[in-house]
């Protein structure tokens, strides 16, 4: 696990509705059957925190967004194949 695999999980250990939000939009994206980017579900997030700033008062980091993706996907194996992924620069496959 590589720094910053593991500052996702602690930030999704002290924000979890940061990651209940992601799986609500990620799974209504799903639901269209058609491929989407995870940005497209953070920003989406951001969205939202615009509209709403003092709604949970989490912050979205952008090197996040793989990790929670891929998160995502286990925990969705069923939706995996419709979200775009991309190679992590510093993850040797």
């Amino acid at each position: 696990m590589n720094k910053h695999e593991r500052r996702t999980h602690l930030w999704l250990s002290e924000n979890p509705r940061a990651y209940q939000l992601f799986d609500k939009y990620a799974s209504q994206l799903a639901a269209t059957g058609k491929r989407f980017g995870a940005k497209l579900v953070f920003e989406r997030l951001r969205f939202r925190y615009f509209l709403e700033p003092d709604a949970d008062g989490f912050k979205l980091n952008n090197n996040y967004t793989a990790y929670i993706a891929r998160i995502w996907a286990e925990k969705n194996p069923r939706y995996a194949h419709l979200i775009e992924f991309r190679s992590i620069k510093c993850v040797q496959k």
